[in-house]
């Protein structure tokens, strides 16, 4: 191989072939670790799908999850039991602006539309105010019977915030039927509780809320200001005479839920 001449022609070439061969190198390594990256993503999403809708599942293979359907800007995912491929819930993925950002939330709804849980998929609120939603909406002692609080089925542990608490109060969502009751803030007249000191993401949460239901069962009349439902029709969107489509992979380590 012909040695290339010192001087700056030859320099010049030879950190123009080092920096090509960087560039398709870097190039390759960053399409393998994007496919990994978005491999893991998808796996977390259909998680967190089991996860609200089936709370107490301890078995992955139990449940198929159908492709999504886009309504609205939201994705509807239908939840099916394996064993006789009948409804067991909805999933839906919606977003909307909070204090900080976009924030996106995953809501689960059984069939007759009650809250079964929500996981916060992506947020940039303020730690120890904002970004307490990720509990706040689900956490909490039940109220009782008449006050206007809910039937809660569940309760999780709180973690220990900054600011507020989210223990005691009325802000526990879980357990409210979209379809019979009102969800909203009391200070849009409503029963629950903001996040302390965080009512544009209390009203965001709110909003998404409202988003994933109307995506999920577009002939419920909800109201612009209380995100009350006033009206609601059969499952909608989420059909329960859909085929499911795509079967929940667990991964290869264990078929049990730790």
């Amino acid at each position: 191989m012909k040695k290339v001449k010192s001087g700056f022609w030859g320099m010049s070439l030879s950190l123009t072939l080092i920096s090509a061969v960087a560039a398709v190198l870097l190039g390759k390594v960053f399409g393998i670790t994007d496919i990994i990256i978005q491999d893991i993503s998808e796996k977390n999403k259909l998680s967190g799908i089991l996860d609200v809708v089936a709370p107490d599942c301890t078995d992955f293979s139990a449940y198929t999850i159908s492709e999504p359907v886009n309504a609205g800007g939201s994705n509807v995912y239908n939840v099916y039991n394996a064993a006789d491929s009948t409804l067991a819930g909805i999933a839906v993925e919606s977003s909307d602006n909070g204090f900080g950002g976009e924030l996106t939330i995953l809501f689960g709804f059984s069939p007759d539309w009650t809250i079964t849980g929500y996981k916060v998929m992506k947020h940039s609120e303020t730690p120890g105010l904002g970004a307490q939603v990720d509990q706040w909406f689900k956490s909490g002692p039940a109220v009782a019977s008449g006050t206007g609080g809910f039937s809660v089925k569940r309760k999780r542990p709180v973690e220990s915030t900054l600011v507020g608490s989210a223990v005691g109060g009325n802000h526990n969502i879980i357990g409210a039927n979209m379809s019979a009751q009102s969800v909203s803030l009391s200070k849009d007249g409503g029963t629950i509780d903001a996040i302390t000191a965080s009512t544009i993401t209390s009203r965001a949460f709110m909003r998404t809320l409202k988003k994933a239901y109307t995506a999920a069962n577009p002939g419920a009349a909800v109201d612009a200001v209380t995100d009350a439902t006033t009206s609601a029709t059969s499952v909608g969107a989420a059909d329960a005479s859909a085929e499911p489509e795509l079967t929940f992979v667990r991964s290869k380590h264990s078929g049990k839920r730790k």
